[in-house]
């Protein structure tokens, strides 16, 4: 096994060992919480040092891979810097340089319409999962006053699926984007040369920085958020654990 390799490993390793460390920690206060608020008999801290000594103690074998990795890591000098490689340039400005020198062919138009339709398709699957999301949100029999845990378990479970379904379909649309414009690239280089300056696609960068449609939509979906929340009654739930945290934690008042 050569040094690289070896550094590779100690790397991954570290890792995984890392996030097997925050799961437990998660998993365990998560514990914690959920045994101290099902006593409803005894008036005793949830958080006491003697519970958390008691779960720290379970899961100190953790700690220790963690720490045993973290060692691996070191040794093997993960934690130097890699001389780092220049860039190649983005696949979207490839495609546009490689199209400016050729003439379009059937193929990388049929790959340009793809794309659009692609697009076309992912704000589509957007909009159909953000109804049922609104409609739940506007409801106000789904935040019942007082119970601000409870609802925000249910909205969790309800627009899980939903939230999930639209990251599903953003990674799905970005690995056949990806794939499209790979087809366009190779066509473009079996394409004939152009005799002239073809016009080529829009510069993805230079021409179409939607950055600040981006933002706007963003700040758009805040504001529906918020109304949302004021029509559903969440204002009032948030007003009255603000106060209750005020008056009972820290002791205002």
């Amino acid at each position: 096994m050569n040094e690289n390799t070896l550094t590779r490993l100690a790397r991954w390793l570290l890792a995984a060992a890392t996030l097997l460390l925050a799961a437990l920690l998660t998993g365990h206060c998560a514990a914690i919480y959920l045994a101290g608020a099902s006593d409803s008999s005894a008036l005793r801290p949830i958080y006491s040092p003697q519970i958390v000594a008691q779960h720290l103690g379970d899961m100190a074998w953790a700690l220790w891979v963690w720490l045993g990795c973290l060692a691996l890591a070191l040794i093997s000098g993960a934690h130097r810097s890699v001389p780092s490689r220049p860039a190649p340039p983005p696949l979207e400005e490839r495609v546009y340089l490689a199209a400016r020198r050729a003439e379009p062919t059937p193929a990388m138009e049929r790959e340009r319409r793809l794309r659009r339709g692609l697009n076309w398709g992912l704000g589509a699957l957007i909009l159909a999962c953000a109804c049922p999301m609104i409609l739940y949100l506007t409801d106000s029999a789904h935040f019942p006053t007082g119970d601000l845990e409870g609802a925000m378990g249910g909205m969790l479970l309800a627009l899980g699926p939903w939230l999930a379904l639209i990251l599903l379909g953003l990674m799905a649309a970005a690995q056949l984007r990806c794939r499209s414009l790979s087809r366009e690239l190779q066509a473009a280089a079996q394409a004939p040369r152009a005799s002239g300056p073809a016009p080529g696609p829009d510069r993805p960068l230079a021409r179409r920085d939607n950055a600040g449609l981006w933002r706007g939509l963003l700040l758009l979906c805040a504001a529906a958020l918020i109304a949302a929340g004021v029509l559903n009654g969440g204002l009032h739930d948030v007003l009255v654990k603000a106060v209750n945290i005020c008056t009972e934690c820290i002791g205002l008042g």
